[in-house]
């Protein structure tokens, strides 16, 4: 009996464990994906986060229907949002090059859930993985190999490093990252994907569809494939991650799967950084054999070492005597396994709408608030099966009619073939899809003001705006329910002396 519990525990630790040297490519990954993000929200950062743009700090403050807590809500100065914006652009560097990784990794969760909660209508799933990578991340050793923290300390006290980690908070990474396909698996348990529909409808409905994506929603046969064979691979593919046997050859052919799977997703649809967060997620579960066989070690040039694995949960703290500190160790491992369980808890919740108690409820929604571990992975559960474009109709002073968006002269046109390109990036994108709801409503009007005050800034007396309305433009797929196109009216901004002021339309509850 003694030796079949250690052959299982022995097993058990496998499955789990994570090389620092995936983890310190996921560490790399993570700095260049935030370095990233910063340099497209500072494209738009006159938009967005300054005073003078559709969302100054006094409108988002008290909006939200969910609490957000932010650092950049402390104040609406540009130059404060801006300061942040830089050490945010600091510590995603010292993350890159590994130093002091874990006070950077802190950091850029600490900044990061901060820029969430600063604008949350502009948010999609990328944000919600990368905050999620960076919370676990906390408790992993990404700075074991490859960074300047290792360096230093391989200098002062040379010793043979653990390639494997195994603790709670590599258990909670794996199984984190099992939760996104499972959750967006099961929201896709439904008849537009499992009847072939899903693919060909989220292609077709314009607002994320690239060209390749117009290209395949053609494709009816290829489409029916994909659908039913995406919901079983987000569903079956993830329980593989802990399996007991094969682990090796398993994770080798799961992360070859799911990286060419989201490769797929970025050349069809426009979902930001989604993707490439998420290869970045699946780098962390590169096994040990797979650096043994490129004979990469820790640091870079040195042949690897085998050694036993680590099984602490913040190794790195230690007292003068090279002895753990055990308070330290406990603390995080009992924090990683409550916020793992609010997390299963959470997405159980989203999965089996009110079978949970209301009590347990409350608590998973306080500490998911808390600690920024919402998330949300329906990631088009339900693809509307309509076309839809926004339409800014502006009457100009000297008479001419235009779209401000796409600036196609006149106003009844008909929906453009890519309406995904007339956004600069994928907040706008966003921004737009949610106006349609409740949580972008008290955005509408600003935003239609501010596009008003950009076009009279960069024009003359005759081509002043005399009025301006924002429309959201629908459309009926092919097959879908017979309807003709139509158009809700979401805000109205008029020049003094036109009469008028806004308008709002009938919005549907639901969003995909």
């Amino acid at each position: 009996m003694p030796r079949l519990h250690l052959t299982i525990v022995e097993r058990f630790r496998r499955v789990i464990e994570l090389d620092v040297r995936s983890l310190a490519l996921l560490r790399i990954a993570l700095g260049a994906l935030l370095l990233a993000d910063l340099a497209i929200r500072v494209a738009d950062f006159s938009a967005m986060y300054a005073p003078e743009g559709f969302a100054p700090v006094g409108l988002v403050r008290g909006l939200e229907p969910h609490p957000w807590w932010s650092l950049y809500l402390a104040s609406g100065d540009a130059a404060f949002q801006a300061g942040l914006f830089l050490i945010a652009a600091v510590l995603a560097g010292m993350l890159m090059i590994g130093w002091r990784t874990r006070l950077a990794t802190v950091g850029c969760w600490l900044l990061l859930a901060s820029l969430h909660g600063r604008l949350p209508v502009v948010n999609n799933a990328g944000d919600t993985l990368l905050r999620m990578l960076l919370f676990w991340g906390m408790f992993l050793p990404l700075g074991r190999a490859w960074s300047v923290d290792w360096r230093a300390k391989a200098i002062k006290t040379p010793m043979d490093v653990p390639h494997a980690s195994a603790s709670s908070a590599t258990f909670a990474y794996i199984l984190q990252l099992a939760i996104v396909y499972w959750a967006a698996g099961w929201a896709k348990w439904n008849d537009a994907w499992l009847a072939g529909d899903g693919v060909h409808d989220a292609m077709s409905f314009g607002l994320y569809s690239l060209p390749l994506g117009q290209w395949l929603a053609e494709q009816r046969a290829l489409t029916r494939a994909l659908s039913v064979g995406t919901v079983w691979l987000e569903l079956v593919a993830p329980c593989l991650l802990f399996a007991p046997l094969g682990t090796t050859p398993l994770r080798l052919v799961l992360i070859a799967t799911f990286i060419a799977f989201h490769i797929g997703i970025a050349a069809t649809v426009t979902v930001g950084l989604f993707s490439y967060v998420a290869v970045a997620a699946w780098l962390a579960l590169l096994p040990g054999a797979f650096w043994d066989r490129l004979g990469v070690g820790v640091a870079v040039g040195v042949a690897p070492k085998p050694s036993a694995g680590s099984r602490d949960v913040l190794s790195l703290y230690r007292d003068a005597s090279g002895r753990p500190f055990v308070w330290r160790r406990s603390a995080a491992a009992l924090l990683v396994w409550t916020s793992l369980a609010a997390v299963a808890t959470w997405n159980l919740w989203q999965a089996a709408a009110d079978s949970l108690p209301d009590r347990l409820r409350s608590w998973t929604r306080s500490y998911v608030n808390t600690v920024m571990l919402r998330q949300a992975w329906s990631l088009f559960g339900q693809p509307p099966r309509e076309r839809i474009w926004f339409v800014y109709e502006a009457r100009l002073n000297d008479g001419r009619r235009l779209d401000l968006l796409s600036r196609r002269p006149g106003v009844d046109q008909p929906c453009p073939e890519l309406p995904a390109l007339d956004f600069a990036n994928h907040r706008w994108r966003k921004l737009h899809w949610r106006l349609r709801f409740d949580a972008g409503r008290p955005y509408r009007q600003p935003l239609a003001e501010y596009m008003a005050r950009q076009w009279n800034a960069a024009h003359g007396p005759n081509e002043q705006i005399a009025e301006l309305k924002l429309y959201c433009c629908r459309e009926p797929l092919a097959g879908a329910a017979v309807g003709a196109q139509s158009r809700e009216l979401l805000a109205q901004v008029a020049a003094p002396g036109t009469g008028g002021n806004f308008a709002n339309a009938v919005l549907s509850p639901g969003e995909f």
